[in-house]
């Protein structure tokens, strides 16, 4: 009896799928307007919050944050689409509008969404220091309470405060609610510690590796049935540098965050000429979708055998679509 279910449950699920369609899989592409926005802070001089302990600087977080920029402005100009690009980075002066603070983020993302309509694109890539509540350890973080690490964890931006200068932290919750009042889809990319904390998990998409330890067993089906309510955040695509206990490291020899090289290669940017390569290894057909950018970023870290690749593991929602950044590119 049980083997003709196995057939019989086969049968359905290739009728879901034909029903279903290829929209099951990839979203169906806008060709609106794409806004970008970069935010790469190097920290020079920057203390923690209630204290005069210095915070790291970090080498390469502006570089990052800059070849995004020019490497998405020239996938538009390949695809014909219209694109925005705003920088932020604390290369400016503090009274430009350009220096990464909260309100000044926020006041960008949210003129933007002004402006945009349902059919436009908004990409906010973040190349910083990130943080959490102070639980690194695997063992720390369950299932059932993955969704509270949105709260305790995010990014640090940079607050002025007469001659001194501090970090001030921006929860994922805070920085998702401002992506969301976008009117168009929203890809959030970040190369930050921590930065997987920033994607819920939901009953159905979720990786159970994550929190199977010795220490918290999860399984499968545990997952599927649990009583905690479904994540769902349409329209909104986040990838991310790291799982949320793991950080996210630069390398002096890529000049690069580990992650954000992955990225760049992928989409076949050269940047020492500022110009896209012949070949995309995140292309499929014509188009580039958010996880295919993410398997070849993998594979390129792989090929390369890059240091200290395997301290971090990208993180990217689950959804029952991808999002389409570019389509129209050359075969």
């Amino acid at each position: 009896m049980k083997r003709r279910l196995i057939p019989a449950f086969a049968v359905c699920v290739a009728i879901l799928l034909c029903l279903c369609g290829c929209d099951l899989f990839r979203a169906l592409a806008t060709r609106g307007k794409m806004y970008i926005v970069t935010i790469g802070i190097g920290y020079e001089n920057a203390l923690v919050p209630g204290s005069d302990e210095s915070v790291t600087k970090l080498k390469y977080t502006r570089a990052d944050a800059r070849q995004i920029g020019l490497c998405f402005q020239a996938l538009c100009n390949e695809t014909g689409r219209e694109c925005e690009l705003f920088d932020f980075s604390d290369d400016y002066t503090r009274s430009d509008d350009h220096y990464p603070t909260r309100t000044r983020i926020d006041a960008k993302i949210l003129s933007f969404g002004a402006l945009a309509s349902e059919d436009d694109l908004l990409v906010v890539f973040v190349s910083s220091h990130g943080y959490n509540n102070g639980s690194e350890n695997k063992s720390h973080y369950s299932y059932y309470d993955s969704n509270k690490w949105q709260n305790n964890c995010g990014l640090a931006v940079l607050s002025p405060s007469g001659p001194k200068l501090y970090v001030d932290y921006v929860t994922g919750e805070d920085l998702i609610s401002t992506l969301n009042c976008f009117p168009g889809k929203k890809a959030l990319i970040c190369d930050f510690c921590y930065s997987g904390s920033l994607i819920g998990e939901n009953n159905v998409t979720t990786d159970s590796t994550i929190y199977a330890t010795s220490a918290n067993s999860v399984s499968t089906l545990e997952l599927l049935f649990s009583q905690s309510p479904a994540i769902s955040n349409d329209g909104l695509y986040i990838l991310t540098a790291c799982k949320p206990y793991e950080q996210s490291w630069e390398s002096d020899s890529l000049e690069h965050g580990i992650f954000t090289y992955g990225i760049l290669k992928a989409l076949g940017w050269n940047g020492a000429s500022s110009t896209l390569e012949d070949t995309i290894p995140a292309q499929s057909g014509d188009t580039v979708c958010l996880g295919n950018l993410a398997a070849a970023a993998v594979e390129v870290l792989r090929s390369e055998d890059v240091g200290g690749r395997t301290k971090q593991h990208m993180k990217i929602t689950g959804s029952s679509d991808d999002l389409v950044l570019f389509d129209g590119l050359r075969l």
